[in-house]
């Protein structure tokens, strides 16, 4: 397959970037510098001529709190550009591979959420990201909606390099415990992905997480038992944290409709999260 990526540069398309250098497709890795998916003549200059057969969009703003003042920036990322691209794809017959979030919902449900239950987003990030999903459903057939969560890897800022380095100088913690989901490697998002393009599974939207779930609380016990880091992790609400963006406290999807395809298994969050520590775990305490 001819593919290209935008947002290689990012935490998602960095993993992306790595990984399909070593497979057999043709891929043409792009960022903001190459790109602008807020501009519909940009995408026409940067990808008319290379012709991809599919598109793989990892461009997002995804910085929750930064949403709620930077309104503008969220929706023409998150949301018109999402709709841009799927124009093009259109036009050229190429595949979308699109992004979105659990986000996209309330967190009231008192089950894992499945694809088909309705969204009803409590803050700009992810109506932004769920505006994007209804431009592209409005637009194209041929594509990919993939909601995921809860993401870690080895490029960028997350909430597992935070906690390490923050442990480096501090002792006691106070972590969310009330909010539940699956942390998720992007790596295993990753492979879910390739191994779903390469099998040409039906167009749609599919939830994809690493199996199981649990807190930030316990994920950040997880992480700092596997590293031999030495701290108390006090619980705390999600009232008592008091973020500029509201947060859904039931964050759980249903990731059995893309388990059903047969294809590339994630593996459960905490074998995922073991794997990801002993390949980055070192790099993070030094």
């Amino acid at each position: 397959m001819k593919i290209a990526l935008i947002g290689k540069g990012g935490m998602l398309g960095s993993d992306f970037s790595s990984v399909l250098k070593t497979t057999s497709h043709t891929v043409y890795a792009l960022d903001s510098a190459d790109i602008n998916i807020t501009n519909p003549q940009s995408i026409q200059s940067a990808l008319k001529t290379l012709s991809p057969e599919v598109i793989i969009n990892c461009a997002a703003f995804t910085k929750v709190d930064a949403c709620e003042t930077e309104r503008e920036k969220a929706y023409a990322v998150n949301g018109t550009g999402a709709g841009y691209l799927a124009a093009f794809c259109r036009e050229h017959h190429t595949k979308l591979v699109h992004f979105s979030t659990d986000y996209i919902f309330d967190g009231k449900k008192s089950a894992p959420y499945l694809e088909t239950d309705a969204p009803n987003p409590i803050n700009h990030y992810g109506a932004s990201k769920l505006a994007g999903e209804l431009a592209i459903l409005e637009t194209l057939d041929t594509h990919y909606i993939f909601r995921i969560q809860w993401l870690y890897g080895h490029f960028g800022p997350h909430f597992i390099r935070t906690m390490v380095a923050l442990s480096k100088t501090r002792t006691e913690f106070q972590v969310v415990e009330d909010q539940i989901g699956s942390p998720t490697w992007t790596m295993e998002v990753v492979k879910s992905v390739i191994s779903a393009l390469e099998a040409d599974a039906p167009y749609g939207i599919y939830h994809l997480a690493n199996t199981g779930y649990t807190s930030w609380h316990n994920l950040a016990l997880f992480v700092f038992e596997q590293l031999g880091i030495q701290a108390t992790v006090a619980p705390q609400t999600t009232d008592q944290l008091s973020r500029p963006a509201k947060r859904p406290l039931n964050s759980r999807l249903n990731i059995q409709k893309y388990l059903d395809l047969g294809l590339y298994q994630p593996a459960t969050w905490q074998e995922a999260a073991s794997t990801y520590l002993a390949d980055d775990g070192a790099s993070m305490i030094g």
